[in-house]
């Protein structure tokens, strides 16, 4: 018996439309209807509510603040150079910097938005700390 071999024709490819962003997003608007919500109503009993649950947080948070001790030796302990925060936003960038021994210092930024904390440590070497007017200053 012979084989017949078939001959295999390759299917036309599809011609793809191009997408723009303003497409994606409007298809995806009308269906979830995210066009059709209402704007959020808060009448004065709901905002005092939040204003209230709000307000006891944060003096949880500050009694929990008063309840930290601190032992050091004022040798190998960072001193702090700049703190910027915002309690309404719950942002803070902090800058320290701790001497390593005579060879240079360590300095250390962070920046806490809410619960996320980014954070980056870098080595100057022969830098100093030097207290000015009550202020510590990287040379």
């Amino acid at each position: 018996m012979k084989e017949v071999k078939k001959k295999v024709v390759p299917k036309p490819k599809k011609q793809i439309d191009p997408v723009t962003f303003e497409a994606v997003v409007t298809e995806e608007i009308e269906e979830t209807g995210e066009h059709n919500l209402p704007a959020l109503d808060l009448d004065q009993e709901a905002l005092d509510e939040i204003m209230s649950k709000q307000a006891a947080d944060d003096s949880n948070r500050e009694a929990n603040r008063n309840q930290t001790k601190m032992f050091g030796n004022d040798v190998n302990e960072w001193k702090l150079i700049q703190k910027t925060y915002n309690d309404n936003l719950d942002w803070e960038h902090v800058t320290t910097a701790m001497r390593v021994g005579n060879r240079g210092i360590i300095v250390h930024v962070k920046e806490a938005i809410g619960q996320k904390v980014n954070a980056t440590s870098v080595f100057i070497d022969n830098g100093k700390l030097v207290e000015v007017k009550g202020k510590w200053v990287i040379q």
